[in-house]
């Protein structure tokens, strides 16, 4: 089964390239090759010379950039990818436990640690999830917890979706997509990635500032417009939804954020962006 480990990396992050591609070296499943996207780091920055490896030039966006990977992912005729963001570090047994996972299921997401200054969380999903569970499309419709640095698809599944320019969330509309052609997937906490949260990780979890819960409402909108051709319950939440998206920049957008802050953290990405149905918000109640 040919397996590609796909990342994209850029100047921002060379400093965690070290525990990155050590991370890659320490799998005890070594039977994969590299897929880069090289968005502006030097040949030298970073040493790869043990892996068999593609370095592809930038698609100019980060959209873009994983379409490339998908792309040539499917070209090479690699049955599976596997995301990997160039921040994070995973734990040794990565390829193992998703190999071993791969006769039975599509679409692998695999726990995450988030850190900060070598100060780590406990595991993120499995104290709501369970060690491990299969995951139905019901359960993603409006969260996530396939990122692109936790999960591996078999790669057919991925073919000729198209990521529309205005999506943020990449990762939720690629395995929603997915999802909805018949991918079969599952949630396992037997490996870990190790999730970093710092400044220029615009979308990380937990994040409840301002910029944060802004990006969420045009992530959570984006995703439900172009997810609604397929399903009513897209369909249905997009009035208050788009009603958010359309007042962000209003003074009144603070009654929301009020509403988001009282209701406090959460588990998975973009969960917090909900219809409080709240008098005092500018959510459009649900009828």
């Amino acid at each position: 089964m040919k397996f590609a480990i796909a990342t994209v990396i850029f100047p921002e992050v060379k400093q965690f390239f070290q525990e990155f591609f050590q991370s890659l070296r320490n799998q005890t499943d070594q039977d994969f090759q590299l897929l880069i996207v090289n968005d502006g780091c030097s040949i030298s920055d970073f040493d790869i010379s043990c892996f068999e490896t593609t370095i592809l030039p930038t698609g100019g966006s980060i959209t873009k950039n994983r379409e490339l990977l998908i792309s040539k992912a499917l070209e090479q005729k690699y049955e599976w990818i596997i995301f990997a963001d160039a921040d994070d570090w995973f734990e040794a047994n990565r390829i193992e436990v998703i190999r071993r996972l791969t006769y039975n299921y599509d679409l692998i997401a695999n726990d995450i640690v988030p850190f900060q200054n070598e100060q780590f969380s406990d595991p993120k999903f499995e104290k709501t999830i369970g060690k491990f569970r299969q995951i139905d499309f019901n359960f993603i419709i409006d969260k996530n917890l396939f990122g692109l640095s936790n999960v591996a698809c078999r790669t057919r599944f991925l073919k000729d979706i198209i990521i529309p320019p205005e999506i943020i969330a990449v990762d939720w509309y690629l395995f929603s997509k997915a999802m909805q052609i018949g991918a079969k997937a599952c949630f396992t906490s037997q490996t870990k990635t190790y999730y970093r949260q710092w400044a220029k990780n615009i979308i990380g979890i937990d994040k409840i500032s301002d910029k944060e819960i802004k990006t969420g409402v045009i992530a959570k909108y984006f995703h439900f417009k172009y997810m609604s051709d397929n399903n009513p319950r897209f369909i249905e939440d997009l009035p208050w939804l788009f009603n958010l998206y359309s007042n962000i920049e209003n003074i009144n957008f603070e009654s929301y954020i009020t509403k988001v802050r009282q209701a406090g953290s959460t588990t998975f990405w973009w969960e917090n962006i909900k219809n409080y149905e709240d008098e005092n918000c500018i959510v459009a109640k649900r009828h």
